[in-house]
């Protein structure tokens, strides 16, 4: 699936302690393996690439989880294939680098922030990217700064802080 390169500003949504990406009538389009598992999750309007490093803590409506490790063995992996076609609720790059997503059945996904790596991405239209960065922050690309509220810790793609909003 082709990245879509349109995205309004009204959509990506900074709400002080996370960004918001816009989902609505998005599904998990394409889960993919490596030595990662990354989902593309999209729409006929827009499109998101999300990639993950680390462990994810996948957990059901009714609380029953368990943990996936990116770069474990198929059957290990098997779950992850259950997202496919699932509808997106919500996706959520909160500011102390920790990933939320949860999708209409009542599953949810969750990555933790990291010491040491970067434990996932999303890459999406015109340019966005957003990366949990060592520490426990965010670095962002592609959000203008009136966008990236004072709150953002993040990074621009040159590598300044992210301006503060007036």
């Amino acid at each position: 699936m082709e990245l879509v390169a349109e995205m309004s500003e009204a959509e990506l949504f900074d709400a002080g302690d996370y960004w918001s990406l816009p989902v609505e009538d998005c599904t998990v389009a394409r889960v993919s393996f490596d030595w990662a598992i990354s989902l593309v999750i999209g729409s006929p309007d827009t499109s998101f690439e999300v990639r993950i490093e680390e462990h994810i803590r996948m957990a059901a409506m009714d609380g029953a989880g368990l943990t996936i490790d990116p770069e474990g063995d198929a059957q290990q992996l098997a779950p992850i294939l259950s997202l496919l076609h699932q509808e997106v609720r919500y996706l959520h790059a909160l500011k102390t680098g920790d990933l939320q997503i949860c999708l209409e059945g009542g599953t949810s996904l969750h990555v933790s922030a990291s010491d040491d790596y970067e434990p996932w991405e999303i890459t999406g239209p015109q340019e966005v990217r957003i990366v949990s960065t060592p520490g426990g922050s965010l670095a962002t690309w592609g959000i203008p700064p009136a966008r990236a509220g004072h709150e953002d810790k993040g990074r621009q793609g040159d590598g300044r802080p992210v301006s503060e909003s007036p």
